[in-house]
């Protein structure tokens, strides 16, 4: 679990993530909330060969059961001549045996030398390299098709400045999609992104998160769908009462309404084209330590948190990260001077 954050400005691209790493392990708890175990379509208790009570793959959840801080998610992928792009990831943090960002480091090495015009060049070479590592990872070619939307998850905001790019740009790479998406394609291409654990970031810009979303719209529809059923269902009996024949197995289409009403309005209205570079830092450090403050008081383990991380992305200036600590040895022993 992570927060990555992004903020591109007319001066420059702002990145930022936290530092904590989660061990992810798969479980399904069949006793809490009423989940229960596998049925068959009689409605009886599945079982395995030897009597053990089945589970349905949609009860799966991933438990965090430990995390570990200094974990490095933000990393360089580019830099010539003033030009640089460089990336924060979320999700897996590993692919055969190493970090991703020894993978960051080693597809630079492979690049070095290399010029490239435009960063979403950069993105997508990115991409296949990556791409590569984590199918050899988790096995895809031998997975069955039907469970690799259970694949542990890997993406990427990757951004910066390349020559024949007008202005800074940013990407969002999906790695098991897998996908390379504009962040910005349009207007003066400046504005917020986000991956990873997000919610509270959402809430702060957009009012709502993902989540909330989610649930408002499944309520919306079962409201909807009641209350079509209700004024059908009085219709007929209205017109049978009145005397209305109505033909065995007549249908009748009702138009009902299929999405929630926008959540444009209870948007944040930020100028983010016209912020400063300071400004946009500490816009970014606000996000990240949102996100990484409120996970102190919920239930269960942090998974975002540790020391907030920030690159600066400038033209003609290189990636920079700010105020990064060097490695230390702080613990020198005991003392046992009287």
């Amino acid at each position: 679990m992570t927060i990555n954050i992004a903020v591109a400005t007319r001066d420059a691209i702002i990145l930022g993530c936290d530092s904590l790493s989660s061990v992810v392990e798969t479980a399904a708890f069949p006793l809490r909330n009423g989940m229960g175990f596998a049925r068959d379509v009689q409605g009886n208790e599945m079982v395995d060969a030897e009597g053990r009570r089945l589970i349905p793959v949609g009860h799966v959840r991933s438990v965090v059961t430990n995390v570990y801080g200094g974990v490095s998610k933000m990393f360089s992928l580019y830099e010539n001549d003033g030009f640089s792009v460089a990336a924060v990831t979320a999700g897996k943090a590993t692919l055969c045996g190493l970090t991703v960002a020894e993978w960051a480091k080693r597809f630079c090495y492979s690049k070095r030398g290399e010029q490239f015009t435009r960063v979403e060049e950069v993105a997508n070479q990115f991409l296949a390299f990556i791409r590569i590592q984590w199918e050899t990872d988790v096995d895809f070619e031998n997975t069955d098709p039907s469970l690799r939307n259970f694949l542990p998850p890997l993406q990427f905001i990757v951004a910066g400045h390349c020559p024949d790019d007008h202005v800074g740009r940013v990407f969002k790479l999906d790695v098991t999609a897998p996908s390379c998406i504009d962040t910005f394609p349009d207007g003066d291409q400046c504005g917020a992104t986000w991956a990873g654990q997000s919610d509270f970031v959402e809430r702060l810009l957009l009012g709502v998160d993902h989540g909330v979303r989610h649930s408002v719209q499944l309520q919306f529809d079962k409201t909807i769908q009641d209350a079509t059923t209700e004024a059908l269902t009085t219709m007929v009996e209205s017109l049978t009462k009145s005397g209305v024949n109505i033909p065995e197995g007549f249908e009748m289409d009702f138009p009902g309404v299929s999405r929630a009403p926008s959540w444009e309005s209870a948007q944040t209205d930020i100028q983010f084209s016209d912020l400063s570079t300071q400004y946009a830092i500490e816009f970014v450090e606000l996000l990240v330590n949102t996100q990484s403050g409120m996970q102190r008081f919920g239930s269960g383990i942090p998974t975002v948190g540790g020391r907030t991380h920030i690159g600066v992305l400038r033209r003609g200036e290189g990636f920079r990260m700010l105020n990064e600590p060097e490695l230390t040895h702080n613990h020198t022993g005991y003392s046992h001077d009287l």
